[in-house]
């Protein structure tokens, strides 16, 4: 059971973060990081249960 993303999936959604954080876009910086680190941890945990 693989709970990660592929490498280059990670990498795609990291420079879109930082694409966000350049154009001063709080609110899709902070919908990108939600997707890329809080929604995986939350699957995970859901999976653990």
């Amino acid at each position: 059971m693989s709970f990660f993303k592929s490498p280059q999936n990670s990498i795609e959604e990291h420079e879109q973060i930082i694409a966000a954080c350049r154009e001063k876009d709080r609110k899709k910086a902070a919908e990108l990081t939600y997707s890329n680190w809080i929604k995986p941890i939350q699957d995970i945990a859901n999976k653990l249960m």
